[in-house]
């Protein structure tokens, strides 16, 4: 069954209508259509179910303990390869550095020049006590450290 540009924006406008006033005319063929009709509009990728949610209107609970325990069930049943999750870092990968600094900015400048990949300030934390701080969290993180 192929919907048509302005049916489908009609469609769309009804189910957000109908989920607004808690009515829910959807049944598995229709969520499955939309699973299909996003995926296609998105290169061929399923959707997530955050995002499927606002450009369609229907939401979690019209489909979920209904038709399917998890959303990648419904992304299957509509032929599609579920998206997944994105995997950790290797821990061995990441890298932390503690110091303190007067300047945030040129000892993010200076840890540039001695690493290879640039570096992200996670957290600044100003203070009146800055050797206390370093002390602190050097010592918190005593058994993590490779030196």
């Amino acid at each position: 069954m192929e919907i048509q540009g302005g049916m489908a924006i009609l469609l769309a406008l009804d189910v957000a209508l109908y989920s607004t006033l808690g009515f829910c005319p959807m049944d598995r063929a229709f969520i499955i259509h939309e699973i299909q009709r996003t995926a296609k509009e998105n290169n061929g990728k399923p959707l997530g179910q955050n995002r499927f949610t606002s450009e369609t209107g229907i939401k979690y609970t019209d489909w979920f303990g209904v038709y399917w325990a998890r959303w990648s069930d419904a992304a299957r049943e509509a032929g599609l390869t579920p998206n997944t999750l994105q995997a950790a870092y290797d821990r061995a990968f990441l890298f932390y550095k503690i110091g303190r600094s007067n300047a945030t900015g040129r000892r993010t400048y200076e840890l540039d020049l001695q690493l290879p990949d640039k570096t992200k300030t996670v957290h600044v934390i100003r203070t009146d006590d800055p050797a206390g701080i370093e002390a602190y969290w050097h010592t918190r993180f005593a058994s993590k450290s490779k030196e």
